[in-house]
């Protein structure tokens, strides 16, 4: 897989992880024949301002679901 955006180009390696910030323009590419697994992480940028957070959480409904052990957020 590789991620193309401005003036960086990053190439995926098997067992290797890739972070980057997809709020700029960016391409992916997947030049092989296999099928590629994407995870998706929204993270919440620490200069966000009240004001954008208070308009990101109303945007966003987060749901406690309990396990034996711990109590997860989960986003629905």
């Amino acid at each position: 897989m590789i991620i193309s955006g401005g003036d960086h180009i990053v190439t995926w390696e098997e067992g290797k992880v890739i972070v980057f910030d997809d709020s700029f323009e960016h391409e992916v590419f997947n030049p092989s024949s296999e099928n590629r697994l994407i995870l998706i992480v929204d993270l919440i940028h620490p200069d966000m301002t009240e004001e954008q957070l208070e308009a990101l959480h109303s945007c966003i409904h987060w749901d406690k679901v309990e396990d034996s052990n711990r109590k997860v957020r989960q986003k629905i």
